[in-house]
């Protein structure tokens, strides 16, 4: 069982990330990005709180989906869309 932390480009853009901070691991889909590993996910979350929350808190919502997930079939976070 896999665990990611999605965001979307524009929160990883406040947080003055690009996709290529973060490790293969992590996939993308357009415009979300999931974040694979426990550091990447606490990366973001730690520079989000900093940076971020005080204008636009953070929300949570645990999703489980049926394996196999598609969030494994999509491509790396670090390879363009364009």
């Amino acid at each position: 069982m896999g665990e990611w932390l999605e965001v979307d480009l524009n929160d990883l853009s406040l947080c003055g990330f690009s996709p290529f901070d973060f490790s293969e691991s992590s996939k993308r889909d357009g415009e979300r990005f999931f974040l694979a590993d426990e550091e990447d996910c606490d990366l973001y979350i730690e520079i989000y709180h900093d940076r971020v929350a005080d204008y636009k808190p953070m929300f949570y919502s645990k999703v489980e989906y049926e394996s196999p997930c598609f969030i494994r079939d999509l491509k790396s976070i670090q390879i363009s869309d364009a």
